[in-house]
């Protein structure tokens, strides 16, 4: 069904032929997108040195503090491989891990 005539989405673009324009229709997909802007990667960062002031966050317990400083300070422009996805590196990744810590928090998550 993913694939119908061989096609992504291809059932979900046969199903609105006559309801949108052949030309947004059977445009080319294209990736989720990312963002590019400093201010995303300085307001990500800021909520990470947050994070690693606070010695009861749970993401102390599994991730290796000097190593998240480290991403932190630098703030992670070294990650230059897509951790998820295609366009999913340094400043997605800090993120992704005030994310984790944040949805542990809200769920009182401990770890043994």
């Amino acid at each position: 069904m993913k694939r119908y005539q061989d096609r992504e989405k291809g059932l979900l673009r046969k199903a609105l032929e006559g309801v949108l324009p052949n030309d947004v229709l059977y445009r080319k997909k294209s990736p989720y997108p990312k963002t590019h802007h400093p201010k995303y990667t300085e307001m990500v960062a800021t909520l990470c040195e947050q994070m690693l002031e606070d010695g009861d966050a749970p993401v102390h317990e599994f991730l290796d503090r000097t190593v998240l400083t480290e991403l932190v300070r630098t703030r992670a422009k070294k990650v230059d491989t897509p951790f998820f996805g295609q366009l999913m590196t340094g400043p997605q990744l800090l993120a992704y891990i005030w994310q984790m810590n944040e949805w542990m928090k809200l769920h009182n998550v401990k770890i043994k």
